[in-house]
């Protein structure tokens, strides 16, 4: 019986380093930023993946989940930079015009994204699973501002001007 047990302990112990070899040399060759993406004050950055048969279209696809989520951070950091620029002005903002100011600044932001964000890297799996890491420079956002502050100060003036 005790023999048996030392048996079972001894197996035990071979199958799970033999797992633990496969999986970490699987992992090995992906890149860090698949499961830990970079942090930077001067770069967003964004990964994104695309599985299918084709090695160029799931590139293709990935690259453009990358910039929509990145697009998607833009517009969060819009959103709350003008609600914090109305606070500041001791401004009463009405939350439709400023939902209204976010639609028509969608497309500007999406042709931001693109425009500017650079592909830093990719990875294809062996089941032709493709990855990228791209990243868009947080400085360029902070140029735009004044931009975006325009276009909501020109949507409060008509509000205010059609609530007369």
């Amino acid at each position: 019986m005790k023999r048996n047990l030392i048996l079972f302990v001894l197996i035990s112990v071979i199958f799970i380093t033999g797992c633990a070899t496969v999986n970490s040399e699987q992992s090995s060759n992906e890149p860090d930023w698949i499961s830990l993406m970079p942090q930077s004050a001067t770069y967003y950055y964004s990964v994104a993946s695309q599985a299918g048969e084709s090695t160029s279209d799931n590139l293709s696809e990935a690259q453009k989940k990358a910039n929509q989520q990145i697009a998607n951070w833009m517009e969060t950091q819009v959103r709350e930079h003008l609600e914090d620029y109305f606070i500041e002005n001791k401004q009463v903002l009405d939350q439709n015009t400023l939902d209204l100011t976010m639609d028509e600044l969608k497309a500007e932001i999406s042709q931001l994204a693109m425009k500017d964000t650079t592909l830093v890297d990719k990875f294809v799996s062996t089941n032709s699973e493709v990855w990228v890491l791209a990243c868009y420079p947080v400085k360029k956002l902070d140029k735009s501002f004044s931009f975006f502050e325009q276009e909501l100060e020109n949507k409060y003036i008509k509000q205010q001007a059609n609530n007369l």
